[in-house]
C-alpha cells in the first residue's frame, strides 16, 4: 500500500507540470504522429496501472466502474460510427488511458496523502510560471513595440503569443501553447497555494499566487476569467475558507482596476478594451457551435459518431459538452455528466462528515468545478488530466461510503 501511495503521488504531481508544458514541447513519433509530454506520460502511467492491475489480479470495486464500464462501452459503438474510424480509434485509447489514471488514483485514501502532493504542485508548479511570467513581462517591457509593428508575427515565444485578429493583444499562452487553456494548468497551482502553508515563506506563496492571478488575466481568456471567479465563489459558499474570501475580493478588485484602465486608454501594455474582445471573439464562436446543435438534432439519442465535430468544424469545437452531445448522444452526454456529478454532489451533501471534507481535497474540488466551467470553451473531455482530477475526488467519496473494503476496516482517524 505504502508504494502505491507513494507512486500516486508522483504520478499526480509529474502529471500537473506535464499539463502546464503541454502543447509547447512535442515529440514527432513514427514522422507524422506529434505526441506531447502529458500524453507521453499518461500513456506510460497508464501501462504501469494496467500492469498493477493484472499482477495483483483485483482492483478496488466501487459503484463508479459499472458507469466508467458503461460510458467506455458507449463510445466504442459510437467509435464504429465514427466518419473517421481511425480518429474515432484515437479517441478511444485516449479514453482508456484516462480510466486507468482514474484507477491509479482513486483506488487510494486521497486525504492522507494530497497534502505533500500540494505543496509539491505549488512549488514546482509556482517556479514554472514564476519564470514564464519574467519572460512575458520581458516581452512586453521591450518586444511589444516590435511584435505590434509587424503584424505577420504569431508565435512570439514560449510565453506570449499575438492575437493578430483581435489588434493589439500580446496574451500569454505560456508554455502550453494556447491562451485559452493557460488557466487549466495555472489555477490548480493557485487552488493548492491558498491551502497549503510555509512556516518561514509564507509571504512567498501570496506573491505566486498573485502572479497566478495576473497570469490568468494576462492570457486575455474570457472563459478562464468567469471560470475563476465563479470557483472562487464555489470555495467561499461550501468550504467559507477565508483564504477564497480573501483571494476573491482581491481578483475582483484586479480585474474593475484593469477593466477601467483599459477602457480609458484604449491600449494599454498589450491589453485591449474587454469589451471589444468579446465582441470579436464571441460571434466565430457562436457560429460554429449553433452549426453543431443542427447536427446534433439530426442524432439527438445516439450522436452521430465520434470525432463528428471536428469533421464538420475542420477544427476542435473548443466545447466539451457540445462534442459530447454531437459525438456520443444524450446518453453519452448523460452518463459522462452523471460520472462527474456524483463525487461533488456527495461532497456538497455530506459536509458535516469530516471524510467528505478533508482540507487537502478541497483544491481538488474547487479544480474540478474550474475543470468543468472550462469545457465549455475548451475540449477536453478525455484529457488526463481531467480523469485524474475525477479519480482524486472520487477516491475520499469512496472511503467515506465505505465502499472500499480495504479502507472499511481502518479506524476514521486514519484517513484525515
Amino acid at each position: 500500500m505504502q508504494f502505491r501511495i507513494e507512486s500516486a503521488k508522483y504520478v499526480i504531481v509529474f502529471l500537473v507540470l506535464a499539463n502546464i508544458v503541454d502543447k509547447y514541447y512535442m515529440v514527432t513519433f513514427l514522422s507524422h504522429i506529434d505526441i506531447s509530454i502529458q500524453l507521453g506520460l499518461a500513456i506510460l502511467i497508464s501501462g504501469l496501472a494496467l500492469i498493477e492491475i493484472l499482477s495483483t489480479g483485483k482492483i478496488n470495486k466501487n459503484f463508479l466502474y459499472p458507469l466508467i464500464f458503461a460510458l467506455f462501452m458507449w463510445f466504442m459503438f459510437e467509435g464504429l460510427r465514427s466518419v473517421d474510424m481511425m480518429r474515432g480509434i484515437t479517441y478511444i485509447l485516449m479514453l482508456a488511458i484516462g480510466i486507468f489514471i482514474f484507477i491509479k488514483v482513486s483506488s487510494l485514501p486521497s486525504s492522507s496523502f494530497l497534502l505533500s502532493v500540494n505543496k509539491n504542485i505549488f512549488v514546482f508548479g509556482g517556479a514554472l510560471h514564476l519564470l514564464m511570467a519574467v519572460w512575458y513581462s520581458y516581452i512586453l517591457l521591450f518586444n511589444s513595440g516590435y511584435i505590434l509593428d509587424h503584424p505577420t508575427l504569431w508565435d512570439v515565444g514560449p510565453s506570449a503569443i499575438y492575437e493578430v485578429q483581435l489588434g493589439t493583444v500580446i496574451a500569454f499562452q505560456g508554455l502550453i501553447g494556447d491562451p485559452n487553456a493557460v488557466g487549466v494548468g495555472a489555477a490548480i497551482v493557485l487552488f493548492c497555494g491558498l491551502q497549503v502553508r510555509f512556516k518561514h515563506f509564507d509571504l512567498f506563496r501570496h506573491i505566486i499566487n498573485f502572479i497566478m492571478i495576473l497570469l490568468i488575466l494576462a492570457s486575455n481568456s474570457r472563459g478562464a476569467l468567469v471560470a475563476l471567479i465563479i470557483s472562487f465563489v464555489f470555495g467561499c459558499l461550501f468550504f467559507g475558507d477565508k483564504e477564497y474570501k480573501k483571494y476573491f475580493l482581491t481578483f475582483f478588485f484586479v480585474i474593475v482596476c484593469l477593466a477601467a484602465l483599459s477602457w480609458v486608454s484604449g491600449d494599454l501594455a498589450g491589453f485591449s478594451n474587454p469589451v471589444d474582445k468579446i465582441d470579436r471573439g464571441a460571434g466565430q464562436r457562436m457560429e460554429q457551435w449553433g452549426m453543431i446543435v443542427s447536427s446534433f438534432v439530426e442524432q439527438p439519442i445516439i450522436g452521430n459518431g465520434l470525432r463528428s465535430c471536428e469533421n464538420l468544424l475542420s477544427k476542435y469545437p473548443e466545447n466539451s459538452y457540445l462534442t459530447l452531445l454531437n459525438d456520443s448522444g444524450i446518453i453519452g452526454a448523460v452518463l459522462y455528466c452523471i460520472l462527474w456529478g456524483f463525487p461533488l454532489f456527495m461532497f456538497i451533501s455530506h459536509r458535516p462528515d469530516r471524510r467528505f471534507d478533508a482540507e487537502s481535497v478541497i483544491p481538488w474540488i474547487v479544480y474540478s468545478v474550474f475543470l468543468l466551467l472550462s469545457m465549455g470553451y475548451i475540449s477536453m473531455e478525455v484529457r488526463p488530466i481531467v480523469w485524474m482530477t475525477l479519480g482524486i475526488i472520487a477516491g475520499p467519496v469512496l472511503v467515506g461510503s465505505n465502499l472500499s473494503n480495504e479502507c472499511r476496516r481502518l479506524p476514521l482517524q486514519r484517513h484525515l
